[in-house]
């Protein structure tokens, strides 16, 4: 089991967008992993939870705990991550004499995925707005809007967001979706119990082609930059 120094994963996560897929059975855990990450590389984040209408956090989580500053808060419905279908369908439609002039499809097919992203994540984007760095945003409990996003839709809902130059990181508890392949890096948490987080492990099911997080890698909770100091100041009073 690898012990992934802070200087290794910054060479990964540092140099260009990429997307992230969190998986695992407690939905504490996989939501730690993805704040201990993003919190690392960028303090100024930006962090969509999806709430079910019925649903309240986890006691345990780090939205409960108040781990993540209101400032950088969304709390959304799964409804409202809707794709916008219709307005991407009717930018294309309205850019097709700027192709006819120009030539610059490759122009008009990104601006149409990014007017196909659901209104909350556009909004999200534009607030991230001019950066030199590489901004990172969290979409956690996507599970919740599985639904809306089948298969042949998520590689380019990826592409859109990392094409406006931020890395995208999404948790989803339960049984990892099809959709992971299209993903940069896939981790999956083993571990159940917040409180007993020293005992957690994540395994790399893709990523690099070799060395920390290369498919079939694991390391221990404990040895994610910034992260013990995170769950040792939320869950000390557990």
């Amino acid at each position: 089991m690898d012990s992934p120094p802070a200087a290794r994963m910054n060479s990964l996560f540092g140099e260009r967008p990429v997307s992230m897929l969190i998986t695992g059975e407690s939905r504490p855990l996989v939501n730690w992993l993805a704040l201990g990450l993003v919190a690392h590389f960028d303090p100024n984040y930006l962090w969509t939870d999806v709430r079910a209408h019925e649903d309240r956090p986890s006691p345990f989580g780090p939205l409960a705990r108040g781990a993540i500053p209101d400032a950088q808060l969304s709390l959304v419905h799964p409804e409202e991550l809707q794709p916008n279908e219709e307005q991407a369908r009717m930018a294309g439609a309205a850019a097709a004499t700027v192709v006819r002039s120009d030539g610059d499809a490759g122009s008009v097919r990104r601006l149409e995925q990014f007017l196909g992203l659901p209104s909350h994540t556009q909004e999200v984007i534009s607030a991230t707005q001019p950066s030199s760095a590489i901004r990172f945003l969290v979409l956690a409990n996507a599970e919740r809007i599985l639904h809306y996003y089948p298969f042949p839709r998520v590689g380019p809902t990826l592409e859109a967001i990392l094409g406006s130059g931020c890395t995208v990181v999404l948790t989803f508890v339960g049984r990892p979706p099809e959709g992971r392949v299209a993903f940069d890096f896939v981790l999956d948490v083993r571990g159940i119990e917040p409180e007993r987080w020293k005992e957690a492990i994540v395994r790399c099911e893709k990523g690099t082609d070799d060395g920390l997080l290369s498919p079939g890698a694991s390391f221990a909770f404990a040895h994610v930059p910034g992260l013990p100091a995170l769950l040792e100041r939320y869950l000390r009073h557990s």
